[in-house]
C-alpha cells in the first residue's frame, strides 16, 4: 500500500469514530450506555375501532329479472293491416323504462316507443320476487315478406344513465307480410292492323295477396321522330277506368286495346309507348299508387317485287287510256291527254324552205304534219329495265300520208299541193319512256322521266333529194325533239304523277301503307315497306 491510500485510510477510521461517539449518551462513561436504554411503550389511543369493511353481494332473486315472453300477432297479414307485439318483463330496479323496437330481417323498422305498460301482479318482496309487467304496441310495418322483431328494454335513471338493458328477439315466431304485385304489359301487333294492347296482372310471388280496390291505366302513345322538331304524325295520350276490381294472384284485369291509324302509325320508323298503372294503397294515407313501363317498337319492314304481272295491271290502270296525236297541218291539234284526267297541248313549229334565184325569194317549200296517232298498246309494254320503269307507246305508221308538203309562191298565186311530195311513213315510230323510280310521301311514284322517239324504217321514193336532205336533217329532228319535249312534260306534271302513284298504290299495293327504301336490280324493282 502506497503512501496516498494508506493516509486515506487513517481519515476515514477517524471519521467514523467521532461519529460513534457523538450518537451515544454521554452519562458518565461509556459502560453505561447499556443500562440506560429501556423499551418505550405506547400511550392507549381515546379513538373508536374502525368497523370491519365487507364487498356487499347482489339480492338472490328466486326469479330473475328480464324479459319473459315476446311475441306478434297475428303472424300473417296483408300490407296495410296491423302487427300487435306483446311481452312480459320482470322488473325490480327503480327508474324509468325505455322501449326499442327493431326489425330483424326488415333494417328499416327502428322505433323508440312509449307503450302502456300493465302490471300483471306486484312483487312483496322485490329483492327476491321482480314485479311482472305486460306492454304491447300496435303499428303497421311497411315493407313485405318475413321479419322477427327484437324488443330492447332499459332502466333509466335520473338523469338518463341507462343502468340496466334487457333484449329479446321472436326467434323465429315473427310475421309475414304479403302484399299483391300488380304488374302492366305493352304489346305492339303490326299486322293486320296497327294496334297496342296493354295488360294488367297481378303477378304471383313468394308473398303474394289479392288486389281489391280500384284500378285504371294511363298511357302515351307517340311516333318515333326522325329528327328533333319533326311533325308527330302520330300523339296519342288517353287513360281507361277498369272500376273496382278483384285480381288474386295470378289473374289479369281485362285487355285493352288501342288501334292505330296505318297512315300515322307507319308515317316513322316506330313508336314509343309509355303506360302507368294506378291503384289505391291499402296503407292509410298512401293514397294513390303508380308504375310505369316504357317501350321503343320498330317497325318491320316487308319486302315485294314489281313483277311482270303487277306491270300488267299498271299499264291496264294507268296508260290504258293514253291518247297521243301529232297535228299541225291547217291548226295545231297535237297533244297528250289521259281522258277525264289530264291532257296537254303543244305545238309543232312549222317546217319551210324558201326557194330563191338571184337572190330574189321566189317562194317557200311549207311542210306540216298530219294526224300522227298512237297505237293500242302491244305485248310487254311494260318492264323494269335501263335502270327504271320502262313503256314503251306505239305510235302508228299507217294510214293516210303523215308528211305533207305545198310550194307557196310569193305573189297572189297561192300555195300548190302538187309542187312537192307527201309522205306517207311506213316504218315503226316508238316513244320510249323510262320512269326514275322514287319514294314521295311513302308512296311509289318517280322523280323524272327520259323520253327518246325513233322515226326510224323511212322508205322516201321518187322524190327529190333535196327534199330527203331536208326531212333527215330538218323534219324528222324537230318531229322527235318536239314530241319528246312533249311528252316529258306531261309526264313530269304533278297531276300526271299523283295519278301514277295513285294507280300503283291502289292496284298493285293495296296493303302498302308507306314505301320506305326501293331498288332496282336487273328487271326487277324490289320495295321495302310497312
Amino acid at each position: 500500500m502506497d503512501k496516498r491510500m494508506r493516509s486515506c485510510y487513517k481519515w476515514t477510521i477517524a471519521f467514523v469514530g467521532v461519529a460513534l461517539f457523538c450518537l451515544l449518551p454521554f452519562n458518565g462513561g461509556i459502560g453505561q450506555i447499556r443500562k440506560d436504554i429501556s423499551p418505550v411503550t405506547p400511550a392507549p389511543s381515546k379513538a373508536k375501532p374502525y368497523p370491519e369493511i365487507r364487498p356487499q353481494e347482489p339480492p338472490k332473486f328466486s326469479i330473475p329479472p328480464g324479459i319473459e315472453s315476446f311475441t306478434a300477432e297475428p303472424r300473417t297479414l296483408n300490407y296495410g293491416e296491423e302487427v300487435t307485439l306483446k311481452w312480459r318483463f320482470r322488473s325490480s330496479y327503480a327508474g324509468d323504462l325505455r322501449v326499442a323496437i327493431e326489425g330483424v330481417q326488415m333494417k328499416w323498422i327502428s322505433m323508440s316507443i312509449a307503450p302502456q305498460w300493465r302490471v300483471v301482479s306486484k312483487s312483496s318482496d322485490p329483492s327476491r320476487v321482480p314485479d311482472l309487467l305486460e306492454g304491447s304496441y300496435t303499428f303497421r310495418p311497411k315493407g313485405i315478406g318475413y321479419t322477427d322483431f327484437k324488443i330492447k328494454i332499459s332502466h333509466v335513471m335520473p338523469g338518463g344513465v341507462v343502468f340496466k338493458s334487457f333484449e329479446e328477439t321472436t326467434r323465429g315466431r315473427g310475421i309475414t307480410i304479403n302484399c299483391f304485385n300488380l304488374k302492366i304489359k305493352s304489346e305492339v301487333i303490326q299486322d293486320p292492323e296497327p294496334k297496342v294492347n296493354f295488360y294488367v296482372e297481378n303477378k304471383p310471388s313468394e308473398y303474394s295477396a289479392s288486389y281489391n280496390g280500384s284500378l285504371k291505366i294511363e298511357y302515351h302513345i307517340l311516333s318515333l321522330l326522325p329528327s328533333p322538331g319533326a311533325p308527330i304524325p302520330l300523339a296519342i295520350k288517353q287513360s281507361h277506368d277498369f272500376g273496382n276490381v278483384n285480381l288474386a294472384p295470378g289473374e289479369k284485369a281485362p285487355p285493352v286495346e288501342v288501334r292505330l291509324k296505318k297512315e300515322a302509325a307507319f308515317a316513322t320508323e316506330g313508336i314509343s309507348v309509355k303506360v302507368w298503372v294506378k291503384w289505391n294503397s291499402p296503407y292509410p294515407g298512401e293514397g294513390e299508387q303508380k308504375i310505369g313501363t316504357q317501350l321503343t317498337h320498330q317497325w318491320i319492314e316487308k319486302q315485294g317485287n314489281l313483277g311482270a304481272p303487277l306491270i300488267i295491271g299498271v299499264v291496264n290502270e294507268f296508260l290504258k287510256n293514253l291518247k297521243f296525236r301529232i297535228h299541225n297541218y291547217q291548226r295545231q291539234e297535237s297533244y297528250v291527254e289521259l281522258p277525264n284526267w289530264f291532257k296537254q297541248s303543244f305545238d309543232i313549229p312549222e317546217i319551210s324552205r324558201r326557194l330563191s334565184f338571184l337572190g330574189m325569194t321566189l317562194g317557200y317549200y311549207r311542210i306540216w304534219i298530219r294526224d300522227i296517232n298512237n297505237a293500242p298498246f302491244g305485248q310487254d309494254p311494260f318492264s323494269i329495265a335501263e335502270g327504271g320503269i320502262k313503256v314503251n307507246i306505239p305510235i302508228e305508221s299507217g294510214g293516210s300520208t303523215e308528211i305533207k308538203c305545198a310550194y307557196d309562191p310569193v305573189g297572189p298565186a297561192g300555195a300548190d299541193d302538187n309542187a312537192c311530195p307527201d309522205v306517207d311513213l311506213h316504218g315503226p315510230i316508238n316513244a320510249k319512256v323510262i320512269f326514275s323510280p322514287a319514294i314521295v310521301d311513302g308512296k311509289l311514284g318517280y322523280s323524272h322521266v327520259n323520253v327518246d322517239l325513233t322515226i326510224a324504217g323511212i322508205n322516201l321514193t321518187n322524190v327529190w333529194d333535196w327534199f330527203i336532205q331536208l326531212f333527215s336533217g330538218n323534219i324528222k329532228p324537230k318531229i322527235e325533239g318536239a314530241t319528246e319535249k312533249a311528252l316529258k312534260d306531261f309526264f313530269e306534271n304533278q297531276r300526271v304523277k299523283n295519278i301514277f302513284m295513285d294507280a300503283i298504290k291502289r292496284y298493285l299495293m293495296g296493303d302498302v301503307t308507306r314505301i320506305t327504301r326501293i331498288e332496282v336490280r336487273g328487271n326487277e324493282l324490289l320495295y321495302w315497306y310497312f
